[in-house]
């Protein structure tokens, strides 16, 4: 059994969820956060922790939505993460925030198999294909991507997509009439953080509090290409 205190701030939606697995308990805090996430997620892990009557050293391990997404946000997630954990002495996860969205269509909507696209800036998305069969569980069946939206390709078959990048680049993503739009999918996505993580701490495959990195696609397709 595990506690996991969960955090997503890759978004311009912030939220905070503590998922206690002996009690089968959910507790979460949300807001839109355009500026100021760090106080914001601070602010949530305050409250519920008020609210649980959970102290700290009671969480068993943290996980966090490590990207991709906005650089500033996702350092300030890492961070608030790292030194939590650091400061409890326990395990992190970090979790993709395209994963956590594609699991949150399965969570909320039952829908297997989903198109993750969100806005990369630039003129850009961050891409990748999920497919979802159980809680917890959310399989990468695609290489992710960062690139133009008019290079998007996936196969053919019923998707549910979901993310800001499907909005945002409307008018130069490829039409496919076998899609359906979903929307944003980051209002209460800490939950699908914590189920994700569920498993990863279960196997024992949680890790030391220093790797609680961000991770940056777009870095690492420019190394790749140098």
């Amino acid at each position: 059994m595990s506690r996991i205190l969960a955090i997503n701030s890759a978004s311009d939606f912030c939220s905070v969820t503590i998922s206690d697995t002996d009690t089968v308990t959910t507790t979460t805090r949300s807001a839109p956060t355009e500026r100021g996430h760090g106080d914001a997620v601070l602010a949530m892990i305050d409250q519920i922790l008020q609210e649980t009557n959970y102290a700290k050293t009671s969480i068993d391990a943290l996980a966090f939505a490590c990207g991709p997404g906005a650089f500033t946000s996702l350092r300030i997630g890492a961070g608030i993460t790292q030194g939590l954990a650091v400061g409890i002495d326990r395990p992190v996860v970090p979790i993709s925030s395209l994963a956590m969205l594609a699991h949150g269509v399965y969570r909320q909507h039952q829908r297997q198999r989903t198109l993750v696209a969100i806005d990369a800036r630039m003129g850009q998305v961050y891409f990748a294909a999920y497919e979802t069969a159980v809680i917890g569980d959310s399989q990468l069946v695609s290489e992710v991507r960062v690139c133009d939206p008019v290079e998007l390709t996936w196969s053919k078959g019923a998707w549910t997509t979901v993310g800001n990048g499907w909005q945002v680049y409307a008018d130069e993503i490829p039409p496919d009439s076998a899609l359906k739009y979903i929307g944003g999918g980051a209002e209460d996505s800490a939950i699908d953080v914590a189920c994700l993580a569920e498993k990863i701490v279960k196997e024992g495959k949680a890790l030391p509090a220093e790797f609680a990195l961000p991770v940056y696609v777009r870095d690492r397709v420019v190394h790749q290409a140098c």
